[in-house]
């Protein structure tokens, strides 16, 4: 038993990855001491850590150097392993660093060698050929780097770090400059427990900073080949605020370095100027193209506004509008698939199509709807699918160009607001064409429990409501303004009938509600199901209310989302490029 002498220290916001972290360092017999969660106490909602007892949770500011900072000073044992709550470290892989780190004694860190958990590569590649010839004439030339693989674990005289690539590893430990900040084995004694990155946001060059210090201070870095940590592909920022930011960290980066030499304001200068090309020239190429994206008076359809959101800021004119306001100079037209027959083309042959198929068509005689749908509907310039079901079912033969795209939840759901609660349950979305949803509605309701719908409904529905105090019914309001509204419910309401193809389909409502950080109710079907499983969340289902009591006493645990933001989901799709494509741009 070596890891009873192992504090592990975690920062984290509560990403859905960080139960799978636990699960991997507890995965043995032996077991770290323990595990120091470092989190903002708003966020506290978002951990499931019920199954392992070594756990405490360490209330902090937010702030992924302070955080861990506050881990570090609470740590009791000898060893201190800092974490970040993406990097999975086996249980093994822990014990071989801590291995090593005994051997080498004290004034020692140590860390693992990283590999892509998408491909299980190397995460830091030694690139060779004529690729990797003009890459070591860069980093010696320009940023002063030693040639070749002599440069591998090293820091440049502008500040650029060169991981370590373990098919170019000869013995199982190599002496370095730097090591990534996701996984490092100290002794406690050493750790540095005061806060030395002075910016909020992301933590840029944290660990070029964390490295440099360490080593101020007389400790040695160390990678180790036998041991591996696996998470996700780091990427340069790209977006401009970001962009910005990583510079800044890094110009400070250079002040700690005591280091004012000519060819790091000349890297710096060249990378502003990347900048203004990026996010000016390319923007106006963009403004050249009219994107019309088409939206009815009775569906909310959210991704239509996230698109409208994602364009405008992609430097793209975006005309979202109802089908007889939308311009007749789009150059692109998105359309969220129904049935649109081929000759309709014939009126708006000069305008390019994208459909988007986010659903199978529904009783009766689904599948002859989507055969109809497959044989008549006009054949596009790309198309858009939710998921690869949808894709498999309709089986389109054609070269058309696509991607797939899930749901998501605008940016605005994810500010918590520490409202009053007015009501109980929130409904949002059309209360029509859902057989069974005004029933549910009303049994809730006689449970006295307070309600407030936003959506669409008719003078029936109004009519059937009224009779009920503590129903309040909004009708459609602006996107903006759901929010707010959101901050004064306790938990969202989601009705799915549990028929094919709607218990395939993402519930957009229940991302939007755990994403306002409220809790769910819901019927039960298969992605409901499915999404509470794979993200440990606890909702309570509508067949299980019986009295007010079942929802007041329930303990309702609402998932992290912050993956299933709008802007995460549409860059990862690449949606801008995917247009820019289509039009023959790319």
């Amino acid at each position: 038993m070596i890891l009873n002498e192992l504090s592990v220290v975690i920062p984290t916001l509560g990403g859905k990855s960080i139960n799978t972290v636990i699960d991997k360092i507890n995965d043995g017999i032996d077991k770290p001491n323990e595990i120091l969660i470092c989190i903002p106490k708003s966020n506290n909602n978002k951990l499931d850590i019920s199954n392992h007892k070594n756990i405490k949770i360490i209330n902090t500011t937010k702030g992924q150097v302070q955080q861990r900072i506050e881990g570090f000073k609470k740590a009791q044992n000898k060893f201190v392993l800092q974490l970040d709550d993406d990097c999975k470290i086996l249980n093994n892989d822990i014990k071989n660093l801590l291995f090593e780190l005994k051997k080498l004694g004290e004034g020692n860190v140590i860390a693992p060698i990283y590999y892509d958990e998408k491909t299980d590569k190397c995460s830091h590649p030694f690139i060779t050929g004529l690729k990797g010839f003009v890459k070591s004439l860069i980093a010696t030339i320009i940023c002063g780097a030693p040639w070749g693989l002599r440069r591998m674990g090293c820091i440049s005289k502008i500040g650029t770090n060169y991981g370590v690539d373990v098919n170019y590893m000869n013995s199982n430990l190599k002496e370095t400059e730097w090591i990534p900040g996701g996984c490092v084995l100290h002794y406690n004694k050493s750790t540095i427990k005061e806060n030395f990155f002075p910016f909020s946001g992301k933590a840029f060059c944290e660990d070029l900073m964390h490295s440099f210090l360490l080593r101020e201070n007389s400790i040695k870095l160390w990678v180790c080949k036998n041991s591996s940590c696996k998470t996700e592909h780091a990427y340069f920022p790209n977006q401009k605020k970001e962009i910005i930011q990583y510079l800044e960290a890094f110009k400070y980066l250079q002040k700690l370095r005591n280091k004012r030499i000519a060819r790091f304001w000349i890297w710096y200068f060249l990378n502003l100027l990347r900048i203004w090309i990026k996010f000016n020239v390319k923007n106006n190429e963009n403004e050249f193209i009219n994107i019309g994206i088409k939206i009815n008076k009775i569906s909310y359809t959210p991704e239509a506004y996230a698109y409208a959101n994602y364009f405008q800021n992609k430097g793209f004119i975006v005309d979202l509008n109802y089908k007889e306001k939308l311009k007749k100079n789009n150059d692109i037209v998105i359309n969220f698939m129904g049935f649109r027959p081929f000759w309709v083309n014939f009126i708006n042959k000069n305008i390019l199509e994208i459909h988007e198929y986010t659903s199978l068509s529904t009783k009766p005689l689904p599948k002859i709807k989507d055969k109809i749908k497959y044989f008549f509907n006009s054949k596009p310039a790309g198309r858009i699918f939710m998921n690869k079901y949808i894709k498999e079912s309709f089986n389109f033969k054609d070269n058309v160009p696509f991607i797939f795209r899930e749901m998501g939840a605008d940016p605005e759901m994810y500010k918590k607001n520490n409202n009053e609660k007015e009501f109980d349950i929130v409904y949002c979305g059309s209360v029509l064409y859902r057989k069974g949803l005004i029933d549910i509605i009303e049994n809730l309701a006689k449970l006295d429990l307070k309600i407030l719908i936003i959506g669409f409904y008719d003078n029936k529905t109004f009519d059937r409501f009224q009779k009920y105090q503590n129903i309040k019914m909004l009708g459609r309001i602006e996107r903006y303004q759901i929010p707010e509204y959101y901050s004064k419910c306790k938990v969202g309401l989601n009705f799915t009938p549990n028929i094919h193809p709607l218990n395939l389909q993402s519930s957009t409502k229940t991302i939007e509600y755990c994403a306002a950080g409220l809790g769910v109710i819901s019927s039960k079907y298969k992605w409901i199901n499915d999404f509470a499983k794979d993200r440990k969340a606890n909702f309570l289902w509508i067949d299980e209310i019986k009295s007010k009591s079942d929802f007041e006493k329930f303990n309702f645990i609402s998932p992290n989302v912050d993956d299933l933001s709008w802007p995460n989901i549409l860059d990862n799709c690449n949606l801008d490029k995917f247009i820019l494509k289509v039009m023959n741009r790319l």
